[in-house]
């Protein structure tokens, strides 16, 4: 299967242009999170872990940056 134009083209940037297209899409999609489709399964994994009162957490988010700082968990 050939890959579209548009991917070669990309292809051909520079790094740096490539990471800034990629963060650009991906603005332009977090600026309306609603027209993103979510599969039925990535719904079905959340409901999932919701329900398992195994899944939530009792760290506060001082502690989870405390913990991000110092590398460790």
């Amino acid at each position: 299967m050939a890959s579209p134009p548009i991917l070669d083209q990309v292809l051909q940037l520079p790094p740096d242009e490539r990471i800034r297209l990629i963060e650009d899409a991906w603005a332009s999609l977090a600026a309306a999170p609603e027209s993103v489709p979510v599969p039925d399964w990535h719904r079905e994994l959340l409901d999932d872990r919701l329900a398992d009162v195994s899944e939530v957490g009792d760290r506060t988010w001082d502690d989870v940056k405390r913990s991000a700082r110092r590398g460790g968990s």
